[in-house]
Parts: structure tokens; sequence; C-alpha cells
């Protein structure tokens, strides 16, 4: 498509103070007439592109909204409840990036350490036809992966749990059940975000 929209939180000018006065807004490029078509190019425009160390495959950028038109989404003040309801299932998203990218870390650790040689078993030649044995037998190296697997293991468990939780607080038909679900998903979705990503990391 040629419009992209853009989902913005901002201030109605007789907003409440603090977070409670946030509203949300659809922002799109290009304005859209009656008939469906596309019609003026809107104020929203790039001001830069961000300069990251990963996920270059994203780009992120700051936008500008100076004497843009956009279009109150949901009940004034209501903005932040509205876009948790999309930054819940974004935050696991990304904890889930980190999570495959500890996968991928320990995939690629574990090919090496089986190809690479380096010394000798502690309990005697494991591989008598070369000059050393692959270091996959070394305790310590076997130590880290499987450190590194377990993390894997834990973290793929543990976002199937926020997952499912996400699902019953959405789909629940109990209100007992539902309200549960969605206190568990309130406290575990950031937590997602944060551990998995940094695993990933560590990983």
């Amino acid at each position: 498509t040629e419009n992209i929209i853009h989902l913005v939180l901002a201030k109605l000018p007789d907003a409440p103070a603090g977070p409670k006065g946030i509203s949300l807004f659809l922002v799109p490029k290009f304005m859209v007439n009656a008939d469906g078509s596309l019609g003026a190019r809107n104020a929203a425009n790039c001001g830069s592109i961000e300069h990251k160390m990963g996920i270059q495959a994203s780009a992120t950028c700051v936008m500008n909204f100076d004497e843009a038109v956009g279009y109150l989404v949901g009940e004034p003040n209501k903005g932040l409840a509205a876009m948790f309801t999309m930054m819940n299932y974004e935050r696991l998203g990304v904890g889930i990036q980190g999570l495959a990218s500890g996968e991928r870390s320990y995939q690629n650790a574990i090919e090496y350490a089986r190809d690479r040689l380096q010394s000798r078993s502690p309990t005697g030649a494991q591989n008598k036809d070369k000059v050393a044995d692959p270091i996959i037998v070394h305790p310590d190296v076997r130590r880290m992966l499987l450190t590194m697997k377990a993390s894997n293991e834990g973290g793929r468990a543990f976002s199937n749990y926020v997952a499912m939780q996400l699902d019953t607080a959405k789909f629940s038909e109990d209100p007992v059940t539902r309200k549960r679900a969605e206190d568990l998903v309130a406290l575990l979705t950031p937590v997602a975000k944060a551990f998995l990503t940094d695993l990933g990391l560590e990983t």
C-alpha cells in the first residue's frame, strides 16, 4: 500500500496533567478522501534514522508530527490503556526475538565445538585418529553449552506461558480467570521482554 498509518500517543488541549491525560491517535501518511482514494500528503514525516547496534532489518526513526492531522482512537485520555492492548503482544514478540538470537547462538556454538580441535579430553583421547579432540569433550565447554541450552529452553517455556496468559485474558469467558490472566500479563510481559532479550545477548 502507498499509505502508512501511525499510532501516536499525544494529549488533547484540555487533557488533564500526567499520563491520565494521554490519548491515542491514528495519523496517516496521506489523507484519505471520502471515496477511499488517497488525498493530500499529511504533515507526518521522518526526522532522522536511528543508528542501531542490532535488528538492522527493522528500521527505526524519529517521526515529526508538527501540524499533522490525526484521528482519535477510542476514548479521550484513555490512550495508554488502548496502546497497551497492542504493547503486551509486542513486548512478548521482542522477547521472542531475543530468545531466537540466543537459540541461533547456541546452534552455532555447538557446531563450532564439535568441529574445533584442541587438546585432549581429561578422560583420555576421544579422537585418536586426529592430533586433538573436539573442544566439546572439555568439561568447561560442555558446561557453557548446557547453560545456553537450559536458558533457551527455559525461555521458550516462559514465553509459551506468557502467550497462554495473553490468550486467556482475551478469550476466557470466566471473569475471575480473565482478571487473573490480565494481572499476570501486566506483570510478566515487561519481564519477558527484558529477561529474554538480556538472555539472548548473554548467550
